[in-house]
């Protein structure tokens, strides 16, 4: 104790400049501490009793499990910006103390929202929109357009979103570029290909070129193309219809395909291979006329 008196007594027998920067640097350090601590709080409270949850519950509240997740990202970064808010606040008053200390940071207000406040309360509020009107969570897959980065919500703050792509590289966008962007909601891309072809040994040519896929061990493919149906159209004339599953992103890969067929075919291929993308549960509640929101 008597130590710490000493210590005391020396600081304010030092120069007013150092006792400032020593002042400071304790105040940042505690504010990295405190908001690494409070973080810490959080996660083990609330992430592990979300974790509890979707154990317990498993598929059926994965909506539910998401948006909780959402939100604990949400609080740390209202937390981060409280910390170090507090800090700024406590070392404007070390730089100016008294009168001096509410005209400077009113003059420092007023520099931040000329020249850069306005874009930062501009995410702010489109975060907070994005929210709550809950367009995705935490653990969501999607596409930013115009710049087509595809990656899974890893994180969401006030003022960003973190996304994680399948490269796994860790994409930064800022929630208020977050005008148009796709929610996959099932995660994958599912496609059709229809052709038309003549010869009974189309079926044989089209098995082996789907089985050479599939057999690749390092193949990118989420569900290698496969046959679904074969109908005879007409006198030595068949239809064919292939299924497909690729990650979002990976669309090249069903064109390389099907361009793959027109050639394995040849002259015996009537018109183009057909590639649509389609998902067979949706498609079939949109013509039953069943509109449904996941």
């Amino acid at each position: 104790m008597e130590q710490v008196r000493e210590l005391w007594h020396d600081l304010d027998a030092a120069p007013a400049w150092l006792t400032a920067v020593i002042l400071i640097v304790l105040v940042l350090g505690a504010a990295v501490a405190t908001r690494r601590i409070l973080a810490r709080i959080l996660r083990r409270t609330y992430g592990r009793r979300i974790d509890t949850i979707a154990a317990d519950h498993g598929v059926a509240d994965l909506a539910r499990i998401k948006r909780q997740k959402t939100l604990v990202t949400l609080l740390e970064s209202v937390l981060r910006y409280a910390v170090y808010g507090a800090a700024l606040v406590v070392i404007l008053a070390i730089l100016a103390p008294g009168t001096a200390s509410a005209i400077f940071g009113a003059s420092l207000l007023v520099v931040l929202v000329g020249f850069g406040f306005q874009r930062l309360l501009a995410d702010v509020v489109a975060g907070a929109l994005l929210l709550f009107e809950g367009h995705f969570a935490v653990g969501d897959l999607i596409t930013v357009h115009p710049t087509d980065v595809t990656g899974v919500v890893e994180e969401f703050s006030l003022r960003t979103t973190t996304l994680r792509t399948l490269a796994d590289d860790r994409v930064m966008v800022t929630n208020g570029s977050l005008i148009n962007f796709t929610r996959w909601s099932y995660g994958q891309r599912e496609f059709r290909l229809e052709l038309l072809a003549r010869g009974a040994q189309v079926g044989e040519v089209i098995e082996a070129a789907c089985a050479s896929i599939g057999a690749a061990p390092d193949s990118l493919w989420v569900r290698p193309p496969s046959t679904r149906a074969m109908v005879q159209a007409g006198d030595d004339l068949w239809r064919m219809t292939l299924t497909a599953v690729v990650a979002p992103g990976h669309d090249v890969l069903v064109e390389q395909f099907a361009t793959q067929l027109e050639a394995l075919l040849g002259e015996s291929l009537l018109g183009d291979v057909l590639v649509v993308p389609l998902h067979a549960p949706a498609y079939e509640r949109y013509r039953a006329g069943v509109l449904v929101r996941d």
